[in-house]
């Protein structure tokens, strides 16, 4: 019978360091900067843990947990890492949202140099440009990982995947499906070397509508903010672009709903192949 890890810290003061760090990084404006990141709630702590990052730091509020909660911390208070216990003021100074099961973890970021590997991989890409809200592109991911799409690559200008809004809204997903972050300029590269197809989805009736993408090619699929489209760069640099056909006086969806018809309009014909 595995031993519990016995050494548990207390924290019941607000003016505790560690709280004090802990709550500057959940605030962190530079997330691309720091090493870790926070994640709260169980959806979200399981999909880290099935994505295999590494706990650095356990935090919990016994008062707060839930039924969930607690069998998820008795399987991890037998690892050998940082654990603390905080009172209920500390814990909600910590954590950004109300109810998050009395569970927080400060996880290791991943670092990756297989950029080459993964493209050659993929044939099935979504390339995130430029866009603003963490909210729409948690979304987009939570769509994408259930569309099927083998790999996201980020621009620099798009939100990181580990701030919390992106987790949030994405359930966890931000973890599961194999990510880079890229300047265009490489982006397209490294299509160009694999032989990706890069189509990019604009607001323009003249392009060829959606149906029409060949989904069962190597193709990667760029998606931007809603009120500015694709970047001049990918409007130049892209090989094909197409558009979702407007029926109404709007001219434009929101952007994580494009995706998810696109996304599955390619998963569609990706399954329809397989079958036939």
């Amino acid at each position: 019978m595995k031993k519990k890890y016995e050494k548990i810290n207390i924290i019941k003061s607000l003016q505790n360091p560690l709280l004090k760090k802990m709550v500057k990084l959940s605030k962190s404006t530079n997330l691309r900067q720091e090493k870790f990141f926070l994640v709260e709630g169980i959806r979200e702590i399981n999909c880290a843990l099935k994505a295999n990052y590494l706990i650095n730091s356990i935090f919990c509020c016994q008062p707060y947990l839930s039924d969930q909660a607690k069998i998820l911390y008795n399987t991890l208070i037998l690892k050998k890492t940082n654990h603390y216990q905080l009172s209920e003021a500390c814990f909600e100074k910590m954590v950004r949202r109300k109810k998050t099961d009395g569970l927080c973890i400060l996880f290791e970021k991943k670092t990756s140099n297989q950029n080459d590997d993964l493209f050659k991989k993929a044939n099935f890409l979504l390339i995130i440009d430029e866009i603003e809200k963490p909210g729409n592109l948690g979304a987009i991911l939570r769509t994408a990982d259930a569309a099927g799409v083998d790999l996201i690559v980020t621009t620099p200008q798009s939100p990181p995947l580990y701030h919390h809004n992106v987790i949030r809204s994405s359930l966890g997903a931000s973890f599961i499906i194999p990510h880079l972050e890229l300047t265009p300029i490489k982006i397209k590269e490294l299509c160009l070397t694999h032989n990706i197809e890069i189509i990019g989805s604009v607001v323009d009736s003249k392009c060829k509508p959606y149906e029409q993408i060949k989904g069962q090619k190597k193709i990667a699929l760029i998606l931007s903010s809603e009120d500015q489209g694709i970047s001049p760069y990918w409007s130049k640099n892209c090989t094909s672009k197409i558009t979702i056909p407007m029926g109404g006086v709007m001219n434009s969806l929101n952007v994580s709903v494009a995706a998810g018809i696109i996304l599955f309009e390619v998963n569609r014909q990706r399954r329809k192949a397989s079958i036939n």
